[in-house]
């Protein structure tokens, strides 16, 4: 293993590697701007009224790893919030995560139980931890809420999403799983 105090030049010089992963991180960029533009606002704003609009961001230190974020529903109130996020993490896959403050998960608690059966059920204090949560997925997916509310103060859902090579295809991909998720919640 090397030396991290030493500085690795080979790395360092290697252009091409810097290049592709800014490539790379451009064409997740570009499938997220995509899809947000494929979702219909009022149609976000009659599942959750206080969603501050989508947002699409970037950075290269979760983990030491590059990721983008495509939030869909973003309202981070801690009674009342709820997020739809899509997490491209570099080294560890596609996600979707699914946030929902106490009110908010009573409110939709019917659709929570409906749809957990296809997700993980996060037991982490911060629901941002995302290493911590993506490296120990609990395996209980059939849960109660009210009792899972009193423990972490809000429930999150996440599950990994296969990607294809063909960016179309994942833009295809996203969607589905996106308009699922709408779905579920609209009705």
């Amino acid at each position: 293993m090397p030396d991290r105090r030493e500085i690795n030049l080979d790395l360092w010089k290697n252009r091409d590697v810097f290049e592709e992963i800014n490539l790379q991180t451009e064409n997740f960029l570009n499938i997220f701007s995509e899809l947000a533009n494929l979702i219909s606002l009022d149609r976000l704003k009659s599942i959750h009224p206080y969603s501050k609009g989508m947002k699409i961001s970037k950075g290269n230190q979760l983990s030491q790893c590059p990721y983008q974020v495509l939030d869909i529903l973003r309202d981070f109130h801690p009674q009342t919030g709820f997020n739809i996020r899509l997490l491209n993490w570099f080294g560890h896959g596609m996600m979707i995560f699914l946030h929902y403050a106490p009110t908010t998960a009573i409110r939709f608690q019917k659709t929570i139980e409906r749809i957990s059966t296809e997700f993980h059920l996060s037991k982490t204090s911060s629901p941002w931890d995302y290493s911590q949560l993506i490296l120990s997925p609990d395996p209980e997916q059939v849960f109660d809420v009210a009792i899972h509310l009193s423990e972490f103060n809000h429930v999150q859902l996440f599950k990994f999403i296969t990607i294809e090579k063909c960016s179309q295809k994942t833009l295809f991909i996203l969607t589905r799983e996106v308009e699922s998720i709408l779905d579920y919640h609209s009705g």
